[in-house]
């Protein structure tokens, strides 16, 4: 799905070039995301689809709902990047805690990258330009980079780094 691509391409650069963290962007079926967010070997999903805002409150329903409920105690949405549809965030390796009840206790590790995800949302008319580049043939890395640099100061992106 190229949104997805789009979604997942843009935010790694976002955070890679402005927080620091290394994003390894992958692709794998939902299943196989769940469980990894489920099992530590993923921190973020950032594409998966549930109906409306529901998801903000721990009301899962739709698309993606079956595969959040059953890791629901090992992930957090924390946002909207497209939508509504949610994003995941699930305890990272680095973390030696083994659920979110404890996460807020190392709240201090990673609150830029959680902030961040919590305002990133590309308008559908936007994503839909990304697209576009990935399915004329640019790397999403390539679309992601572009976009980026074409939306500088023009007060869409900086609120999501502030």
């Amino acid at each position: 799905w190229s949104d997805a691509l789009a979604i997942t391409y843009v935010g790694a650069k976002l955070i890679e070039d402005n927080f620091g963290y290394k994003v390894q962007p992958l692709q794998a079926e939902p299943g196989v995301i769940y469980a990894s967010l489920q099992s530590g070997k993923a921190d973020l999903y950032s594409n998966s689809y549930m109906q409306g805002m529901g998801p903000l409150k721990g009301d899962y329903q739709g698309g993606q709902a079956d595969y959040v409920k059953k890791v629901a105690d090992f992930i957090k949405v924390v946002g909207v990047s497209e939508g509504p549809m949610t994003q995941g965030l699930a305890v990272p390796e680095y973390v030696d805690i083994k659920s979110i009840a404890e996460l807020n206790d190392q709240a201090d590790k990673f609150p830029k990258a959680q902030a961040f995800l919590t305002k990133f949302r590309i308008p559908n008319d936007e994503l839909a330009k990304i697209m576009g580049w990935i399915d004329g043939g640019m790397k999403p890395e390539d679309a992601a980079a572009k976009w980026i640099g074409e939306m500088k100061g023009k007060g869409m992106i900086e609120p999501w780094l502030a």
